[in-house]
């Protein structure tokens, strides 16, 4: 018998790329977003209404809830954040705790701080934006929910079409298009993103082994700003290399990936799945 999965901010960068690897792996997946795409058994639903909890409820039992969906803005502003990332997640789990579902959460790194240089299950809590305060706050509800559950603190999510917020997406979009990347600074700084299909994949296997805890979803090996450009370059624009300009040293932010987690691959070998028309 299939196991049901409901995945919220299912029409996401993220949400698109878990549901179609559990339908992949066999599993019954329910879809909730605040609009519409026309997937089957789709939820359409905000956050931030009023009546969240009343319409989920409502929802028929699932085995899985994947709560993906969230607001993601860096102004600072509780208010715009408040109810759809934290009450709308306690609401999640509770109706999780009530039905018996397993829940996957996921959260940021940022929730250690934005300029923090090594993160893994020594570093502290240090959120220093309100998005970040409220990804540390569902994480408490999600724990006082006494849920089975799996929170992932997960770092910067790379991929063609990606988020624009992180100028690493923006720099692929742009290559594939016939422009070079800017590099501003020296780009010494060094990240271990992670690739929007792999950490689908890390969802869907942990669901299959229902690991519980916090752990740190990340690229396998941190590569310096200025190569990750150049790589791109060589992949998309070979013989050319970024435009630089001048700019302040950055500063590295590292993240230990949990070993009990799957391993994603590197950064070349996605820029060439990426190129191939691969996953995205």
């Amino acid at each position: 018998m299939k196991r049901t999965v409901v995945v919220t901010g299912a029409a996401g960068f993220l949400g698109k790329a878990v549901s179609r690897r559990l339908k992949k792996h066999g599993f019954h997946v329910r879809s909730i977003d605040r609009v519409a795409t026309g997937e089957n058994e789709e939820f359409v639903v905000d956050l931030a209404d009023n009546d969240f909890f009343a319409k989920i409820s409502r929802l028929p039992k699932a085995d899985v809830i994947v709560h993906l969906a969230a607001v993601v803005n860096f102004e600072n502003i509780m208010d715009d954040l408040f109810v759809p990332n934290v009450v709308a997640t306690a609401e999640l789990a509770r109706w999780a705790k009530a039905t018996g579902a397993y829940f996957v959460f996921a959260s940021s790194i940022t929730v250690h701080g934005l300029r923090t240089a090594l993160i893994n299950q020594a570093t502290g809590i240090a959120p220093d934006t309100a998005y970040a305060r409220s990804k540390w706050l569902g994480e408490e509800l999600v724990r006082a929910a006494g849920l089975e559950h799996l929170i992932l603190r997960i770092s910067g999510i790379y991929g063609h079409n990606g988020p624009g917020h992180l100028a690493l997406n923006r720099a692929i979009d742009q290559a594939m298009l016939g422009n070079l990347p800017t590099l501003v600074g020296d780009g010494k700084a060094k990240r271990n993103y992670v690739y929007v299909d792999d950490l689908a994949a890390t969802i869907v296997n942990a669901i299959d082994r229902k690991i519980i805890g916090t752990h740190f979803a990340a690229g396998p090996v941190p590569v310096t700003i200025a190569d990750m450009l150049k790589e791109i370059c060589a992949v998309f624009l070979p013989g050319q290399s970024p435009i630089g300009l001048p700019g302040e040293t950055g500063s590295d932010q590292i993240v230990e990936p949990s070993s009990e987690l799957l391993a994603g691959r590197s950064f070349k070998q996605v820029l060439e799945i990426i190129k191939s028309g691969g996953m995205a």
